[in-house]
């Protein structure tokens, strides 16, 4: 799922694993580290604010990561956290321009991390 204003992106990607997921802090602690470098692959002109984040949302370990990147040849900021939970990769990231970013993750981000339910995915 994707939503858009303007330049400003919300997106939500459920990836099933067949790996197992990272378990316990130094599994979490590798697989961030995994994280940012294959970020870093991807633009090499990414900047992180810090180290990743290991954090638990709705008893779900994952990581967060936040900063700027430049897809386009143009900054824009973003927030990007990553779940596991019940064989999946969960992946929620805002981004925007940097004069933008601060009003989608207050307005929009954080709220919606603070209502997000995690459930069991429904067999079609």
């Amino acid at each position: 799922m994707t939503l858009m204003s303007g330049r400003a992106n919300l997106a939500i990607w459920r990836y099933p694993r067949v790996e197992p997921l990272p378990h316990g802090r130094a599994a979490l602690r590798q697989a961030a580290t995994a994280l940012a470098a294959a970020a870093r692959v991807r633009d090499p002109k990414l900047r992180l604010d810090g180290p990743p984040h290991l954090v638990t949302v709705q008893r779900a370990p994952g990581i967060e990561l936040r900063g700027t990147e430049r897809p386009d040849g143009r900054d824009r900021r973003f927030h990007s956290l990553h779940l596991f939970e019940r064989r999946a990769e969960i992946v929620i990231d805002a981004y925007a321009e940097p004069s933008q970013f601060a009003t989608l993750e207050r307005g929009v981000f954080v709220p919606l991390l603070r209502s997000l339910r995690l459930f069991k995915p429904r067999r079609h």
